[in-house]
């Protein structure tokens, strides 16, 4: 019996903890509300972690406080918190290092469609300094996606490049590459951090690039390339497909890039 009631006396207590913590998250709740405002508490915490980063109190690659700290200054929910740091993170403000903490991003590096250019031209040009870092590099025969691209034959040899792409040491995009081996029988790189290879292509084996299509859309990056790119399972990002035409219309490159999202824009200009 004195074993029950020491159970039951337990149960109370832990129960009681219980009781107080919530009145302490909604006593917290109340305070974040407005009367005449109704917007949620995540959007309020969202809103004013937003200000502290636009006014510089929280700078370029700081740590931002923990979520066990965010819930105690805001009296809410982890689950309320952790809303409202992956919506600014979705929105580019915030980044997260596996294993370290939330961090502020830098401003999204813009590039402007309106000439046919390589990563390392554009963030040169924009005051970044470009690296690369080669994943994989090999020769194979062409399948029915990468020959219809490259206007080949299905087997036909095809050049595979694919790289980690970096600006400022921070990683930007994982490129994928295949070249028309018909073209490009091979590729040498004395220093494959700072290779170009559109340089290298214009410069080096005097193939002119003359123009490319290229298309843009949404994707999740996950797997592999999320651990490449040092970014969350599932984190939006953009994807790129390029195909570069040489003269005569011959294609010779057909490129499949995916950025981070939180890092990188493109700016289209129309005029009428």
């Amino acid at each position: 019996m004195a074993q029950m009631g020491d159970f039951h006396l337990a149960m109370r207590a832990a129960y009681g903890v219980e009781y107080l913590y919530q009145r302490i998250l909604e006593k917290g709740a109340v305070l974040m509300q407005n009367k005449g405002n109704r917007m949620p508490i995540y959007a309020k915490i969202k809103d004013d972690l937003k200000q502290k980063i636009l006014s510089g109190e929280f700078g370029v690659a700081q740590l931002l406080p923990s979520e066990r700290e965010m819930c105690a200054t805001y009296g809410a929910s982890r689950m309320t918190v952790r809303q409202a740091i992956n919506e600014l993170q979705s929105e580019g403000y915030l980044y997260k290092l596996q294993g370290k903490g939330t961090f502020v991003s830098n401003v999204k590096v813009e590039q402007q469609l309106s000439g046919l250019s390589s990563f390392s031209e554009d963030m040169a040009r924009l005051g970044h300094r470009p690296g690369s870092k080669i994943i994989a590099f090999k020769s194979f025969q062409a399948d029915a996606q990468i020959g219809e691209k490259l206007h080949i034959a299905q087997g036909d040899p095809v050049l595979m490049l694919k790289r980690l792409r970096i600006a400022d040491e921070e990683r930007m995009s994982i490129e994928t590459t295949y070249l028309n081996a018909k073209l490009v029988t091979g590729i040498e790189m004395d220093d494959s951090d700072s290779f170009s290879l559109y340089h290298y292509l214009k410069h080096t084996l005097g193939i002119p690039l003359v123009r490319a299509v290229q298309t843009i859309q949404s994707t999740l990056i996950t797997g592999k390339n999320a651990h490449l790119l040092q970014v969350p399972d599932n984190m939006l990002g953009l994807l790129i497909e390029r195909v570069t035409f040489t003269e005569h219309d011959i294609p010779v490159e057909y490129a499949i890039s995916q950025y981070r999202g939180d890092l990188y824009k493109f700016v289209i200009e129309m005029k009428a």
